[in-house]
């Protein structure tokens, strides 16, 4: 029996597809991964503290402790417990954990994206994507530093984009490579101008 050999375009649709079976397979295992939860005896204080905040406002003194009443506290997690009172009652529980495993796929993904734009290799980017996974397992669960993480990845995914160009304008200053044209410079310089969400990401709310 005489095989018929593979065309190119064939041979292409056949890497493709086994393409995008890993890139299938590593995202499954990350989210299997970050879709491990603690039952946490924190969760419901944050969420009480939220509530608390929603109706009487951000307290300047600490609250529900018997050694340190009315001792000034700057809560550093009010976001989240704003967020946490309203997924229990909107969303709930089981809400809540689909939300979670959301945002750790999309900071995998965020991972994914931004090194196959900078021409890093498939292999070392699904390494990265799983040890993130593997690193972020114990500590993702539905308390205060989940957004923590998630806005880290957003800042450090903010700067990327701002200052993507900094090889090429650097190598240009040490004339090791020619000016680029003036519509990308345009573009670089529009770009640079937004660090400044940064403190958006940083941020805290005070009353």
């Amino acid at each position: 029996m005489i095989s018929t050999p593979l065309t190119p375009l064939t041979r292409n649709r056949l890497a493709a597809c086994l393409e995008w079976c890993l890139f299938l397979t590593v995202l499954t295992a990350c989210a299997l991964a970050l879709s491990h939860s603690l039952a946490d005896p924190d969760f419901w204080g944050h969420v009480q503290y939220g509530r608390d905040a929603l109706v009487t406002g951000l307290p300047s003194t600490s609250t529900y402790t018997y050694t340190a009443e009315g001792f000034p506290w700057i809560n550093h997690e009010n976001i989240c417990e704003y967020l946490m009172a309203w997924g229990v009652h909107t969303p709930g529980p089981g809400g809540m954990l689909v939300i979670k495993n959301l945002l750790g796929v999309g900071v995998v993904l965020l991972i994914y994206r931004r090194a196959a734009r900078q021409g890093v290799g498939h292999v070392p980017i699904y390494l990265s994507m799983l040890l993130v996974a593997v690193n972020l397992t114990p500590s993702w669960t539905l308390r205060p530093q989940l957004l923590t993480y998630t806005l880290f990845t957003l800042m450090i995914a903010l700067f990327d984009w701002c200052f993507v160009d900094w090889r090429t304008l650097w190598h240009t200053l040490l004339g090791k490579e020619q000016p680029d044209e003036m519509g990308e410079a345009v573009r670089a310089e529009y770009r640079r101008r937004w660090p400044w969400l940064t403190g958006l990401l940083l941020g805290r709310p005070r009353t």
